[in-house]
C-alpha cells in the first residue's frame, strides 16, 4: 500500500482563502492530471489490487489441481492394490488346481496297476478234470466280462485325465490372460503415475516461482533526486514559506504459503 501526500500547503502568516482550499480538494485524477508526467507513480493501487486477485485465482487453481492430482494418484494406488490381490488369489487357486490335478493322476494310475495286478479267481484256474463245454463257454464269457469291465475303466480314466488335461489348458490360458491384463494395467498406471509426478513437479515449481517473484522486494520511487531537488528549487522560488511533504510506505502483502 502506498501512500503519496502532495502539495500540501500552510501558510501560518497568510489567512486561509477559498481558493487555495478548493484546489487541495480536487479530485486525485484531475490533480495527477495537473501534476508533470515525470511525477506519476510507476504503479498504481489499483493495478496491485488486480494483479494480487490475480495470483490470488491462481494460487486457487493450483491448488485445486495439486488435490485432484493427489486423489487421482490415491485411486490408482489403490486399483493397483485389488489388481494385485485378485492375481495372488488366482495364482493360489491355481496352484490348488494343479495339486488336485497332480493328486487324480497318481489316483488313476493306483487304479491302474491295483486292476492289472488282480490275481486270477478260482474259476480262472486250470483244473485237472474232464473239460466242460458249458463251463468254458460261462469261464470265456466271464473273461470277456472282466476285460470289458477293465477297458470301460481304462476309457472312463482316459476321459477324466482328458477333462483334467482340458481344465487345466484353460486355467492356463486364463491365467496368461489375466497377467498379460495386469502387466498392460500396471504399464498404464505407471505412466499415469508418471504423468502426475511430472504435472506435480511443474506444479511446485511454478508454486517456488510464484513465490520468489511475489516477495521480491521492490521499492517503488515515484520521482528522481533530481526531479525533487528542481521541484524544491522551483516551489521555493515560488513561495519560500510552503512546504512539500513526501510520504511512501511499503507494506509486503500477507498471503499463506501454500
Amino acid at each position: 500500500t502506498h501512500v503519496g501526500i502532495r502539495g500540501y500547503h500552510e501558510d501560518r502568516s497568510k489567512p486561509p482563502s477559498t481558493q487555495s482550499s478548493s484546489s487541495n480538494l480536487m479530485p486525485v485524477n484531475q490533480q495527477n492530471q495537473n501534476l508533470p508526467n515525470n511525477t506519476q507513480p510507476s504503479m498504481h493501487y489499483d493495478q496491485l489490487i488486480q494483479e494480487n486477485s490475480a495470483l490470488k485465482y491462481e494460487i486457487a487453481s493450483l491448488q485445486k489441481s495439486l488435490a485432484e492430482a493427489q486423489a487421482y494418484s490415491k485411486t490408482a494406488y489403490d486399483t493397483f492394490q485389488i489388481l494385485r490381490e485378485k492375481f495372488e488369489a488366482e495364482q493360489a487357486h491355481t496352484n490348488q488346481l494343479k495339486v488336485e490335478y497332480t493328486a487324480m493322476v497318481e489316483s488313476y494310475e493306483s487304479r491302474l496297476k491295483q486292476i492289472s495286478s488282480t490275481p486270477l479267481t478260482e474259476q480262472d484256474k486250470v483244473k485237472d478234470e474232464p473239460i466242460d463245454c458249458n463251463a468254458r463257454q460261462m469261464n470265456v464269457a466271464n473273461h470277456l466280462l472282466e476285460m470289458q469291465t477293465v477297458k470301460d475303466c481304462l476309457e472312463q480314466a482316459q476321459i477324466d485325465l482328458g477333462k483334467c488335461q482340458t481344465e487345466n489348458a484353460i486355467l492356463n490360458a486364463k491365467l496368461n490372460s489375466r497377467e498379460q491384463q495386469f502387466d498392460i494395467r500396471f504399464k498404464e498406471l505407471n505412466n499415469q503415475y508418471l504423468h502426475m509426478k511430472k504435472q506435480y513437479e511443474h506444479m511446485s515449481s511454478c508454486i517456488k516461482d510464484f513465490h520468489s517473484k511475489l516477495y521480491q522486494k521492490k521499492r517503488i520511487k515515484t520521482e528522481l533526486k533530481e526531479d525533487i531537488s528542481n521541484k524544491t528549487n522551483d516551489t521555493a522560488m515560488d513561495d519560500s514559506s510552503d512546504d512539500v511533504i513526501e510520504i511512501i510506505t511499503q507494506v509486503e502483502p500477507s498471503v499463506p504459503y501454500v
